[in-house]
């Protein structure tokens, strides 16, 4: 087969498909050879087998890489993803015969539908709820548990931050800070002083940044994320966080902080110190996004550039709060992550956490999206 073939969007899927529905019947028949079901075990060697296959394949058809999160990952991620209802529905799927005609139309379908209507109308959703492909220019982050903070032995360590587990689900996360193009194809206007389209926005409030997501997810017929109302008092707008909602939001602290870290537990993701080459800091204006190289998940400019508001009201960790941010008390301020092209490398730290009013604007403050995992299919 031709590279023509290959760079074809729809059909690239087709075999993503069928590369991965392999996987499943792997996972069907240890399923099914396992004595007690509801005690799932996958076996890793065979899922490594599969893994490797899948991704030599992928490798040798030339498909570029952001089609979805690479093979590798996928496979090493499969038991994380199919959850034991998943496997289950599958198992049903697959011990009916009448299925295996199901699955060659829904090869010959993805080729032909979006998604969108797929997970719709197919009698295969569970099969479908791990193909979707991720939204563009956005990062999958496996949730999981980790330490939240900094230690007591980090150099230039503030009071807040103290150390804690926090536990996440799966969430999508921008690969980039919002641009000014984005901004203004959304918003119809570019306040940031340091013009560029492809440069990040800023002079944007939190308010503003709040309007973006909910203006984007409609453009795109998602659920926003917001509900925005008007304060009886005449004073700022009160903006609550519907959970459920399948548009763009801004990231929790504890999001920021774990997409930031990427995996790593030193004061920045580069290790204990933050190269001039790895980042916009402690300099003299924005510069495009992604021109410095990202981080272990993928993620540009966690670092520096511009710093980011997160959904969160600023004050002392509360272990009770730390999986709910949204019922945090209401303060005065919110939460500014990352440092910025402005700032020292010391406020560039993973940990370290800033704060500002909502209405608040600055020539170094932007913030990026993230979307919530479990409602995008």
């Amino acid at each position: 087969m031709g590279k023509i073939f290959f760079y074809d969007r729809k059909k690239t899927f087709t075999l993503i498909i069928i590369i991965l529905i392999i996987a499943l019947v792997v996972t069907f028949s240890i399923i099914k050879n396992s004595t007690e079901q509801k005690q799932i075990e996958l076996e890793e060697t065979s899922l490594s087998a599969v893994s490797e296959y899948a991704y030599s394949a992928t490798e040798e058809a030339e498909i570029l890489p952001e089609f979805i999160f690479s093979m590798e990952e996928f496979f090493d991620s499969l038991p994380e993803l199919l959850d034991q209802d998943n496997l289950l529905a599958i198992t049903d799927i697959l011990e009916n015969e009448d299925n295996l005609e199901d699955m060659e139309i829904l090869i010959y379908e993805i080729t032909q539908s979006d998604f969108e209507d797929l997970a719709e109308t197919s009698p295969l959703q569970p099969v479908i709820r791990i193909l979707r492909p991720i939204p563009e220019n956005m990062v999958l982050v496996r949730g999981g548990t980790y330490t939240m903070g900094s230690p007591t032995d980090e150099a230039d360590r503030e009071e807040d931050e103290r150390l804690h587990e926090v536990t996440l689900n799966f969430f999508y996360i921008g690969m980039y800070e919002v641009t000014q193009r984005e901004y203004e194809r959304v918003m119809g206007n570019n306040p940031s002083f340091f013009k560029g389209q492809n440069r990040p926005v800023e002079q944007v409030s939190w308010f503003n940044a709040v309007e973006y997501c909910n203006r984007l997810s409609r453009m795109e017929d998602l659920t926003p994320a917001y509900i925005i109302r008007a304060s009886r008092s005449g004073g700022n707008p009160i903006v609550i966080w519907n959970r459920r909602a399948n548009g763009y939001r801004l990231p929790t602290e504890e999001e920021w902080e774990y997409a930031c870290r990427a995996g790593t537990t030193t004061a920045y993701n580069t290790g204990d110190n933050l190269p001039r080459n790895r980042a916009n800091y402690f300099g003299t204006g924005t510069t495009e996004v992604g021109r410095y190289p990202p981080n272990n998940w993928g993620i540009f400019d966690m670092h520096g550039n511009v710093a980011e508001w997160c959904w969160n009201w600023y004050g002392d960790y509360n272990l009770i709060l730390e999986s709910h941010p949204e019922r945090a008390t209401p303060q005065d301020r919110r939460v500014i992550r990352g440092g910025s092209y402005f700032t020292f490398a010391m406020r560039a730290r993973s940990a370290f956490r800033d704060h500002n009013y909502p209405t608040y604007k600055s020539i170094n403050i932007g913030f990026r999206v993230v979307r919530n995992y479990e409602q995008y299919y």
